[in-house]
C-alpha cells in the first residue's frame, strides 16, 4: 500500500510577530497553511514544545511541510534565542527526513543580524539535503509564495 503525502506550509509567529501577510500570500492557490502563534501566557520553551507536537500531528496525518517561516519578535534574550534554535531544528529535521523544503527566518531590523547568524549556522547543518534556510523580510512573503 502506498501512502499519499500532502504538503502544508507553516507560519510560526512568536508573540508580537505579525504572520498574517505570510498566511495570506501562502494561502493563494488553495494551499493549506498552518499558522502557529505563541500565546500571551506561553513562554518560548512551551511554544517550541507545542510546535513539536504540531509537527508530530502533521506527520501522523501524512502532511509534510514544504515551506515554513519563523517570524521572530523583538525579544532576543538567551531563552528566546535557544527556543528559536530548537524550533528551527525541529522544522529542519522534519524537512531533511522528507528530502527537501525551504525555511525562511524573518525578524525586525534589530533582529536581522541574529537571524543571519542562525541561518548561517543551520545552512551548514542541512547542506546537501535539499533543504534551504533563507533570511527574509516581511516584504518577501509574496515573493516566497
Amino acid at each position: 500500500m502506498t501512502t499519499t503525502f500532502k504538503t502544508v506550509r507553516l507560519v510560526i509567529s512568536e508573540l508580537g510577530a505579525e504572520g498574517d501577510r505570510w498566511v495570506t500570500a501562502w494561502e493563494e492557490g488553495q494551499r493549506p497553511v498552518l499558522h502557529l502563534v505563541q500565546q500571551p501566557r506561553e513562554n518560548t520553551s512551551e511554544f517550541a514544545n507545542r510546535i513539536r507536537e504540531a509537527l508530530d500531528a502533521l506527520a501522523e496525518a501524512n502532511r509534510i511541510p514544504e515551506k515554513a517561516v519563523l517570524l521572530t519578535s523583538r525579544s532576543s534574550d538567551p531563552d528566546s534565542l535557544l527556543a528559536r534554535y530548537y524550533t528551527l531544528r525541529l522544522v529542519l529535521s522534519t524537512m531533511v527526513r522528507q528530502g527537501g523544503g525551504r525555511v525562511y527566518l524573518s525578524g525586525d531590523r534589530r533582529d536581522r543580524l541574529a537571524m543571519q547568524s542562525l541561518a548561517s549556522t543551520t545552512q551548514e547543518m542541512v547542506r546537501g539535503t535539499g533543504v534551504s534556510v533563507l533570511v527574509a523580510t516581511s516584504d518577501d512573503a509574496v515573493v516566497a509564495a
